[in-house]
């Protein structure tokens, strides 16, 4: 149970036994928004109050029960969500829990054998999909989800009717008998040629009948049969809720089991810790962040809770919205700030401009209308020059500045003096009147931290899990960059002896979805949570995560990478002794090959390519070789997941060296340390196809996806910084 901190303002005695129905409820309730949800259109922002919401929602919900009659007869039958982060998302996803189904989100960069495999485990009966491009990418693989019944398509062209017999053409076999003798099932065709390509498994005699409608004619079937829907208070908040995925050390996908409670409590815990967070149309909130990961979406709950103005956006348009809706709060990833100071940094060193030269300037000025222009461009080369040093001193004063560290009177001085001058334009590209801005998904350079926050855009840096959900985060107060604050109410923390973060807390997963052996992995007998991560409690009690005990690790975008399949099918040439993925907090995925020296000097010599073996590894020939070896393994991957860049290097890893453990696995640790300047190398340039010079160091002995990806957060537009 919670503890009695989550006693709340609006007279709920125990909050834990909400459901995430319960929490629409609540804020229709209490704090009705006419403009609770804006969607960005072609035509500008359309607005959707809560409770129209929550009508729409109970249309979705009658129209899956309508659909599926005999769904609770058994367990509660899921619904899958392969759609963009948009209000269609958060009806389809309220509907389904408000028919006491379990929604099951999909990642729209996930691979579509991921997706089949999600449908497939799940046994899901209903995939709802945001259009008809995506249904057109899924449709070849829906020969092996036997379990699916129903397509539900969120945007449809206003051809709709005539696209929809287009989908259910039939051709021999695929229209079968309904359970009326005299009626037929129109269902998707659904094209066998990828069937036929996969030797492992026969293809079906007749494909899955699948029927495909709009999502508008889901919630006119709710209208036009309604039904009186379960209580949700009846809900009990045990009950399983959602299922989401995410990937293994080995590559796998486990399904994380949250029930209503673990996420409705953790959204009232998270938003209970903020200072000062207002009620209803006080906050506005602008999302852009996927809402298939559990950053996202608790913070989707809560502001459902609070009743407050939800604006969803997209990666491509967030910069352009910011300063259109002038947000209070503000949920991001690392890479948009690193991004933005980036562009901060450009502009600091640009050349300054120079002035025209003096003798020009002598015979310009006998002449009056020459002299004029030459005293103009005189003023504006001034002006750039000042404006240049000014952004310089500026950006300077915000990189000496320190989060929770007492500053000086001339200090301050200065920052006044900065705000006038500069720092009050870099509060615009947010909107101007920003309160909380949250990060989270990837670890925050320090620096960036304390950048923002001398220019009164503090960053509150947070840390959590699919498994765990909001674990801590820091708040207005209590805010240490490098740190990732103090955890939330319900949320107890213990550093074990190999220094790996345990948790445990009312928010932790029930398990992972028909794995009990991976259950009884990440969770021990007395509850707590084996988050994988390496951390240190500071000495202020701050919570600081140092380092990951897993193979698995996450880009800066947020993203999962798993290096033992990349590692293990380029360590299958006879080329490679050693690979290592490397990429943990970066923007992408690379790798150091250790290439064996015998093998590789055999070939070479074969092929007539006499040189030093330092010089061979700098060979177009044998650069390409390896190459073709990364291209390989890259084959079939998500994007986000494949290795960028290479850097061969001239080293032998061994347990005397401590470059491998005692049973022939990689020292990670080690060898991140050993081959720092490497690994900073490889991420010097752009990533390119062709792989970078190769490495000599030294060594001492004690020392096929969706096509359509859905980025975190692309380069911002041109940014007025001075």
């Amino acid at each position: 149970m919670l503890r009695p901190f989550l006693s709340h303002p609006l007279g709920l005695e125990n909050t834990a036994q909400l459901t995430l129905p319960e929490l629409l409820r609540v804020g229709c309730d209490r704090t009705p928004n006419p403009r609770a949800f804006n969607q960005w259109t072609d035509q500008g922002w359309q607005s959707l109050s809560n409770q129209a919401f929550q009508t729409a929602a109970q249309e979705i919900a009658q129209g899956l029960r309508i659909l599926m009659p005999d769904a609770l007869a058994t367990e509660p039958p899921r619904v899958a969500l392969l759609m963009h982060s948009d209000l269609d998302f958060c009806l389809v996803d309220m509907g389904g829990l408000l028919a006491h189904w379990v929604t099951v989100p999909i990642d729209l960069t996930e691979t579509c054998d991921h997706v089949v495999f999600i449908l497939k485990h799940t046994a899901a009966r209903v995939l709802v999909i945001s259009d008809l491009d995506l249904l057109a990418q899924m449709t070849p693989y829906l020969w092996d989800t036997p379990d699916l019944e129903q397509v539900i398509v969120a945007t449809v062209p206003p051809d709709w009717a005539q696209r929809q017999r287009e989908l259910l053409t039939a051709s021999m076999g695929d229209t079968i008998p309904a359970a009326d003798p005299g009626s037929q099932v129109a269902c998707l065709h659904i094209p066998l040629f990828l069937c036929h390509g996969r030797l492992e498994r026969p293809c079906p005699q007749v494909p899955p009948c699948i029927q495909v409608r709009s999502l508008a004619e889901l919630r006119q079937l709710g209208r036009q049969h309604p039904s009186p829907l379960p209580p949700s208070s009846q809900l009990d908040p045990h009950t399983l809720a959602t299922l989401i995925y995410t990937p293994s050390a080995t590559g796998e996908l486990h399904g994380v089991m949250l029930s209503h409670g673990n996420l409705a409590a953790n959204a009232l815990a998270a938003f209970a810790s903020f200072p000062d967070l207002r009620w209803g149309q006080q906050e506005v909130a602008l999302s852009f962040l996927p809402l298939t990961h559990i950053f996202a979406r608790v913070l989707l709950y809560g502001h459902l809770y609070y009743g407050h103005s939800l604006y969803l956006s997209t990666p491509h348009r967030v910069m352009k919205h910011l300063p259109e809706v002038r947000p209070t709060v503000f949920a991001t990833v690392p890479l948009l700030l690193d991004k933005i100071h980036s562009k901060i940094e450009e502009q600091v060193h640009r050349p300054l401009p120079e002035r025209p030269d003096s003798e020009i300037a002598q015979l310009w000025g006998s002449l009056h209308v020459l002299g004029l222009i030459w005293a103009w461009a005189t003023l504006v080369a001034w002006w750039q020059q000042f404006s240049q040093r000014v952004l310089i001193w500026v950006t300077r004063l915000a990189e000496q500045f320190e989060i929770g560290s007492p500053q000086s009177l001339w200090q301050q001085a200065q920052r006044v003096v900065a705000d006038l001058l500069v720092y009050w334009r870099w509060r615009r590209l947010f909107g101007g009147r920003l309160r909380y801005l949250l990060t989270g998904g990837a670890a925050l350079n320090p620096r960036l931290a304390n950048f923002f926050g001398a220019a009164g855009l503090p960053v509150f840096q947070g840390y959590g899990l699919t498994e765990s959900c909001v674990v801590s985060f820091n708040r207005r107060g209590q805010n240490r960059a490098g740190t990732v604050g103090l955890p939330i109410p319900g949320a107890d923390i213990r550093i074990v002896a190999d220094g790996e973060l345990w948790v445990r807390s009312p928010y932790t997963l029930l398990g992972y979805y028909r794995n009990p052996e991976a259950t009884a992995q990440v969770l021990t007998a007395e509850g707590w949570l084996r988050t994988g991560d390496r951390a240190e409690i500071t000495a202020a009690g701050f919570l600081k995560i140092i380092g990951c005990k897993k193979s698995l690790f996450k880009l800066s975008t947020g993203k999962y990478v798993t290096p033992l399949p990349l590692e293990t099918r380029v360590q299958a040439s006879p080329l490679v002794a050693q690979a290592i993925a490397v990429g943990a907090q970066r923007k992408f995925c690379a790798m150091l090959i250790f290439p064996h020296r015998e093998a590789l000097a055999q070939r070479a010599h074969r092929l007539g390519l006499e040189h030093r073996f330092e010089s061979l590894l700098r060979h177009p020939q044998v650069l390409a070789w390896y190459q073709a070896l990364v291209d390989q393994a890259n084959h079939s991957l998500a994007p986000w997941s494949t290795v960028k860049q290479f850097r061969l290097v001239d080293a032998v890893l061994t347990v005397e060296n401590q470059l491998l453990h005692g049973d022939g696995t990689l020292n990670r640790d080690r060898i991140y340390t050993v081959f720092a300047a490497d690994i900073e190398a490889l991420y010097a340039s752009r990533p390119r196809r062709a792989a970078l010079r190769p490495s000599t160091a030294e060594v001492a002995p004690d020392s096929s996806p969706l096509p359509i990806p859905v980025p975190y957060a692309s380069p911002p537009p041109s940014i007025d910084l001075l």
